[in-house]
């Protein structure tokens, strides 16, 4: 056999076929892909010069090979089926597959083909539950069918989620998955790769040429800092980005992850050029903008009242002389594991039990993971739930994988159930619509985050009406942290051309970062909101709120979705 290239004789061995030398040395098996209907018998044939030959070959005429250098083989695209939809000859969706799309769906894959074909990339930001893998894996087959490779990074968690849906959506596709095995394992054979962002920093993306890059939960790309981020950056492939909550926290951010796909975006000045590009780039879909109806969702705020604000006083100004970042967690699980708030958590989550519904909690903190978990075991095993200790599940960071999914069986197994989740690793990506309640304890400076949360449960596949509980602790950080939300909503409103792009105040005033380390007697949110308390009930605040006072809490509920607007 010559150095500079291989030759060889494809004879059948078994259910494949081995590559010989014409000195009769095996060099290389040949693995047959997936057979359907459209796409004919696929070999793959790599060898330790050639990353990856594909050819189409037949059982009974097994062929020669050469391979003097990488070949980028133009593979033979059938002709679409009658009833496709056609996007150009070598790129379609065929009818057996179409049936299954819904009408923005299809809007969504022809968005992102034109974007990808004419351009850098997309950004697909449809609301949480409409459906962005199952459009995305729509792109990824148009590409592996034209004989091109797919580079999917997503978070740890959703790697095996991603694996499933390929392999119910995309059967005739081979996926190579990153997190059971080094991703610098793969050798091309497999037309997708599957990595998540801790590990996108270790693979060797000189040694494969990826056609589409697809970054799910795509959000975690907005720092500048980020290794995933510069990885992708060395990348000449195309790159589709998904998240259902592109902006996060300031304006530099989005640009940071709009110019992934735009290279505008880096030097775009102000609000309104930004949003220009944004609308070339991006695709975002309300769902009720959509033709999907979910059922109702009823998002409760507690805004609950503070009996130990006296107790509370010594403990935040001793937090307040250091200020760091872990004394403000400090102060955010000693306010999260109160009397007053446990006290209406325990039994809002009782009531809940009590009426046969199984339960999701979102917690931000371990120690307050395990302690929910624990007092709700207490519960079951006191008889005052109609559930057992066992019907008690966590998901959090400190798990391995297997612990993870054996978590996410269990609640998913048949009867009344009970799962607490990390808000870090489990408020992405998860289906959990056996649920209809949940439970947010502890909430996020950044909205987006619990937006993320709440659609683990109200989303593309629930059936029944949803309810929602977010608690705060009145005059506290936490109460703090709500309003930060709110504001952030405004700016985001502002980016979506939904408000008028005026000149944006990122930060809030010295005075209210200031009131973090202050318990207030009163509500900040409340004053915030303009509650027009003097009105009779039922009272409707600036943001859409109704709002009612009980004697712990403050209450403001909103309804979406509902058959009475």
């Amino acid at each position: 056999m010559n150095e500079d290239h291989s030759e060889g004789i494809l004879k059948r061995t078994g259910g494949a076929y081995t590559l010989f030398t014409t000195a009769g040395i095996p060099m290389d098996r040949v693995m047959p892909t997936t057979n359907t209907a459209f796409e004919g018998s696929m070999y793959i044939v790599s060898t330790d010069i050639r990353r990856g030959i594909k050819d189409t070959i037949t059982r009974e005429a097994p062929q020669a090979v050469v391979a003097q250098r990488p070949i980028i083989r133009k593979v033979q695209v059938p002709p679409p089926p009658e009833g496709s939809l056609i996007f150009t000859q070598r790129a379609y969706i065929e009818p057996s597959h179409l049936r299954f799309f819904k009408d923005y769906q299809i809007e969504g894959v022809q968005f992102m083909f034109e974007r990808l074909r004419s351009a850098n990339g997309a950004l697909l930001a449809d609301e949480m539950g409409l459906g962005k893998t199952f459009q995305a894996v729509a792109i990824a087959r148009i590409f592996c069918r034209a004989g091109g490779l797919v580079l999917v990074v997503s978070p740890c968690s959703l790697v095996g989620v991603w694996e499933k849906e390929i392999n119910k959506w995309a059967a005739s596709l081979r996926v190579f998955n990153g997190a059971l095995k080094h991703p610098n394992k793969y050798r091309g054979i497999e037309h997708v790769l599957l990595v998540s962002y801790e590990k996108l920093a270790t693979l060797d993306t000189e040694r494969h040429k990826f056609q589409l890059v697809i970054c799910d939960e795509a959000h975690r790309l907005r720092t500048s800092t980020s290794q995933a981020l510069q990885a992708l950056k060395k990348m000449g492939s195309k790159k589709l980005l998904l998240t259902g909550t592109p902006f996060q926290n300031t304006v530099q951010e989005y640009k940071t992850l709009l110019a992934l796909v735009d290279g505008r975006a880096e030097t775009a000045k102000g609000i309104k050029e930004l949003s220009s590009i944004a609308s070339d780039a991006v695709l975002r879909r309300k769902i009720e903008r959509t033709s999907l109806r979910l059922p109702q969702k009823d998002e409760i705020i507690w805004i609950i009242q503070n009996k130990e604000y006296e107790a509370y006083k010594s403990f935040y100004r001793n937090i307040a002389s250091r200020g760091g970042i872990q004394d403000i967690q400090r102060l955010r699980i000693h306010t999260c594991t109160s009397p007053s708030k446990w006290g209406v958590f325990l039994a809002l989550a009782k009531d809940i039990l009590l009426e046969k519904q199984s339960l999701v909690i979102i917690s931000r903190y371990i120690e307050v993971i395990k302690k929910v978990k624990e007092s709700i075991q207490a519960m079951a095993t006191r008889r005052e739930v109609p559930i057992s200790p066992k019907d008690v599940s966590a998901f959090h960071g400190e798990m391995n994988i297997t612990l993870r999914e054996d978590a996410l069986s269990s609640f998913q197994a048949k009867g009344q159930k009970v799962i607490i989740l990390s808000a870090k690793c489990g408020a992405e990506g998860l289906t959990l619509v056996k649920s209809t309640r949940m439970i947010i304890v502890d909430s996020d400076w950044n909205p987006a985050n619990d937006l993320q949360a709440m659609a683990r449960i109200w989303r593309l596949g629930q059936t029944k009406p949803v309810i929602i509980h977010r608690l705060f602790l009145m005059g506290t950080v936490e109460e703090y942290i709500l309003l930060v939300q709110m504001k952030k909503i405004d700016l985001q409103k502002k980016l979506e051309g939904v408000l008028p792009p005026e000149e944006i105040e990122e930060h809030l005033s010295q005075c209210e970062e200031q009131s973090v380390f202050e318990p207030q007697t009163t509500s900040l949110v409340h004053k915030w909101l303009k509650c027009p308390c003097t009105e009779a009930y039922p009272l409707v605040c600036a943001d859409g709120y109704s709002h009612r006072h009980t004697d712990t809490a403050l209450i403001l509920s909103q309804r979406i979705n509902s058959e009475e607007q």
